[in-house]
């Protein structure tokens, strides 16, 4: 969007803003102060540019952000210096750009203003797995990998199984608008009172001369803010204190509360660093896969199947074992499991195998041995779903992510 500036900034508003004296005026303070918070334009002659060697560059800055007014952009708009400004006091976002092929000797300069802001996602649909339905259809469809010896073919098709019941007996449920909250504190009661908040907002809108409307609004709209701080305040502290004993779950619990507007990951842009996103997709896997042979090469060690270690001359009288698992020591390993654990690419939970654990230990027992036993993992628990996370940096280079892995969970067993 072509946004033409409203007002410009004279020398007399440059001169009285450079006043660290100045005040408001006692009269039409409010006017002041929507006079200063629209944006300005103008050639000051005061280079800007990041770097800038000017020495009025600092203080004409320094001035502007006191009260409140941001550069939107610092790029160069004559020659190498960025002296035409475009100033403005806004939380939206900003989007500039410079055209070189202007017919003057000064660049034009394209602004852009989100004047809405973007709404958050709210959840419409939910997921129902009848859980008693998937373990009635698994009863009678588990006893053959039972007999199974390999451990590849018993732990895929256990996985396969699983999933096919699932899929059987899942539906889609829609949430109902009265339903659809945006923060965990925020409930059905508080949702009415929002909606009717902003029935109030749309009268006033439409009435402005009425006070009796704008003040009932006011009111309403001051009880409605003041519920929801009180009731964001009481679920903090409520999961503070479940969480106080965990010190993981209690740092997760902060910084979820002071840091909920951290930037967001950027990797859906890895996804362009090839002509297409099949190959981009092969070139990431390719890169995080052979980072631990390359820094190997690096410090000048190899690695290879063939290499042993040299025998002891003495035999040392320790030695490692895998005893055989049995029922109970998995029944307790999955009881300690976490539930919002995420599930990896077979999408089983932890809720699922907990709900069916009675039908699945057998089974789980019968191939977990079988891998101690053959000395395998099986292939279908090594896939996970990896996840880069950007650290910082050029966005466009790999060495600047870091890869998460989300193993399934029968893998974590």
């Amino acid at each position: 969007m072509l946004r033409t500036p409203q007002k410009s900034i004279s020398e007399g508003d440059l001169q009285h803003l450079s006043d660290s004296n100045s005040t408001p005026p006692n009269n039409g303070s409010r006017r002041y102060k929507r006079k200063h918070s629209m944006e300005g334009s103008g050639d000051l002659n005061i280079d800007i540019k990041v770097n800038s060697c000017d020495s009025n560059s600092s203080n004409y800055l320094t001035t502007l952000a006191y009260h409140g007014v941001l550069p939107a952009h610092r790029l160069p708009t004559r020659d190498t210096k960025c002296i035409d400004h475009m100033m403005l006091k806004s939380g939206n976002l900003v989007k500039s750009a410079i055209l070189t092929n202007a017919p003057t000797d000064h660049s034009t300069i394209i602004l852009g203003l989100m004047l809405k802001p973007e709404r958050l996602c709210m959840q419409k649909t939910k997921t129902i797995v009848n859980n008693l339905a998937v373990i009635d259809e698994l009863k009678t469809n588990l006893n053959d990998i039972l007999q199974t010896k390999d451990p590849n073919l018993a732990a895929e098709t256990l996985i396969n199984r699983i999933s096919v019941a699932i899929n059987n007996n899942k539906s889609i449920k829609i949430i109902p608008n009265r339903k659809r909250c945006i923060q965990p504190w925020i409930t059905p009661g508080i949702l009415r009172c929002i909606r009717n908040r902003d029935k109030l907002h749309f009268k006033v809108k439409n009435n402005p001369l009425n006070h009796i409307l704008k003040i009932t609004y006011a009111r309403y709209r001051n009880l409605c803010q003041k519920l929801i701080r009180a009731l964001k305040i009481s679920y903090e502290k409520n999961k503070l204190d479940t969480a106080k004993n965990n010190p993981r779950n209690l740092w997760k619990c902060i910084k979820h509360s002071h840091f909920d507007k951290m930037k967001a990951n950027v990797n859906h842009k890895l996804a362009t660093i090839k002509t297409s996103p099949f190959e981009s997709a092969n070139y990431i896997n390719n890169h995080f896969s052979t980072i631990g042979k390359n820094l190997a090469e690096k410090i000048g060690l190899s690695f290879h199947p063939s290499i042993r270690l040299p025998s002891l001359e003495t035999p040392s009288p320790n030695s490692f074992v895998l005893i055989n698992t049995d029922p109970s020591e998995l029944n307790l390993i999955i009881s300690k499991l976490s539930n919002d654990s995420s599930p990896g690419l077979d999408k089983i939970t932890t809720s699922f195998i907990k709900s069916a654990k009675h039908i699945l230990i057998p089974v789980l027992c019968h191939i977990y041995n079988l891998c101690f036993e053959k000395g395998q993992f099986p292939l279908c628990f090594k896939k996970a779903i990896v996840t880069p996370i950007h650290e910082g940096g050029s966005e466009d280079d790999l060495n600047n992510y870091r890869s998460i892995s989300v193993l399934p969970v029968l893998a974590k067993i």
